[in-house]
């Protein structure tokens, strides 16, 4: 509980970032609790 996807409040957003690869540095993969979770 607290940890991002963990709690229980469904409005919560968050950033899923993936590094390493194409991603570099760093780039959003995901973004949980939007309405298109894969744009970018």
């Amino acid at each position: 509980m607290g940890s991002p996807g963990m709690g229980n409040d469904p409005a919560t957003r968050f950033d899923v970032i993936a590094f390493g690869g194409t991603a570099s540095a760093g780039q959003i993969f995901y973004r949980a609790g939007t309405a298109d979770p894969f744009a970018g």
